[in-house]
């Protein structure tokens, strides 16, 4: 039987989340049965191109100076899935949808759209235009149930079918042992016994790391042995940069920029604490907690679905105070500080590994195509 080719279309393939899971989805597919070929358009963001070759991906770039000029490459789209005789188009983030869902009529091949984030988060024309494309796509899945919802409620005249699949992690590769953990610590020049806090985000306004920050400098305050590591770059960083100045958190805050592999900082992280005024259902959430990392989280998005009280704390967005009083709870109380780390890594390996959320695409393929 002829393998399943499956076409999946991103505006870009930097590091952001839903185009950082993309390479460790389709290494976890089934290569005897599904061929699989990407397409982006911003060729400046590009950092996951080799790790999607490196996968068996045919990946091609339809270059686009902006997300209009993604609307004139229908035609060449069109023509690419015609060409490779692609089965299914599976398109990521609105304005990939918009022209996948245009280019896939004409080509008369199904597409399939996963929603990452809550529509409402978007802006407003590009609600508009998603509004019209959602009547194209086969099916919708949604990354949480908020963002689910949000899209059902936004586009109610749409006969398309919304399914949930959450996001997922390999497991078997974000483990972490105390050997790891304290080797990863040594290597940052961090004491075995001193608590680390760390986040991984794009420095916009989105993750509101002027939040983190205050939690960390209101940490300081009490004294006690903590590093803290922020994790990644973005147009905020001057910012974070004052801040942190501003705030005297030199000698406790680590900025080490993008990471291309997060698995070490992980390892030496504690506590995973997450700001975010809103959020899809983070990646890089679901791999601090296979590791092993306690989540203390705000209530954004998707994430209360993923964090439990038993695994870890989900706090109001504002309320640093809690946030403050839960990590200090952690730092002299480090029975319940394991007793959470093992119950974050089951709770991951139970609800959101990869190879779940996989077998679900694959069903999903195999129903629509009818195989």
């Amino acid at each position: 039987m002829p393998k399943i080719k499956v076409l999946h279309i991103i505006k870009s393939l930097g590091r952001g989340g839903a185009e950082m899971l993309l390479p460790a989805t389709v290494h976890q597919h089934n290569k005897e049965q599904f061929e699989f070929h990407c397409i982006y358009f911003l060729p400046w963001k590009n950092q996951m191109v080799t790790a999607l070759q490196q996968e068996g991906v045919q990946v091609t770039c339809f270059a686009a100076k902006n997300t209009l000029q993604m609307l004139l490459q229908i035609p060449a789209l069109t023509r690419y899935i015609r060409t490779h005789r692609i089965d299914l188009v599976h398109a990521h983030l609105p304005w990939a949808g918009i022209v996948a869902a245009r280019a896939g009529a004409r080509a008369k091949v199904p597409v399939v759209y996963t929603e990452h984030n809550n529509v409402n988060r978007y802006h407003q024309i590009t609600r508009w235009f998603n509004r019209f494309s959602y009547a194209g796509f086969k099916e919708v899945i949604a990354v949480s149930d908020d963002a689910g919802e949000a899209a059902a409620a936004q586009f109610t005249k749409s006969p398309t079918t919304i399914r949930r699949i959450h996001n997922g992690v390999d497991t078997h590769f974000f483990s972490n042992t105390e050997a790891l953990k304290q080797e990863s610590k040594l290597q940052l020049g961090i004491a075995a016994d001193t608590l680390v806090v760390s986040n991984v985000a794009v420095f916009r306004t989105q993750k509101r790391l002027d939040r983190w920050l205050q939690i960390v400098k209101q940490l300081k305050a009490h004294g006690l042995s903590v590093r803290f590591l922020l994790i990644g770059d973005g147009p905020l960083k001057a910012e974070v940069q004052q801040l942190i100045a501003e705030y005297d958190l030199q000698e406790l805050v680590l900025l080490p920029g993008l990471q291309q592999e997060m698995k070490p900082w992980f390892a030496a992280t504690d506590v995973l604490l997450m700001s975010s005024d809103w959020e899809g259902l983070p990646v890089a959430l679901l791999e601090a907690m296979s590791m092993g990392c306690v989540p203390v989280v705000t209530d954004a998005g998707g994430i209360p679905e993923v964090v439990t009280d038993a695994c870890g704390v989900v706090y109001a967005k504002e309320d640093v105070e809690r946030a403050v009083a839960v990590i200090v709870s952690l730092y002299h109380d480090r029975r319940a500080l394991q007793a959470y780390r093992i119950n974050a890594r089951k709770r991951i390996e139970e609800e959101f590994s990869l190879k779940k959320m996989v077998g679900e695409l694959e069903d999903v393929y195999g129903r629509i195509i009818g195989r």
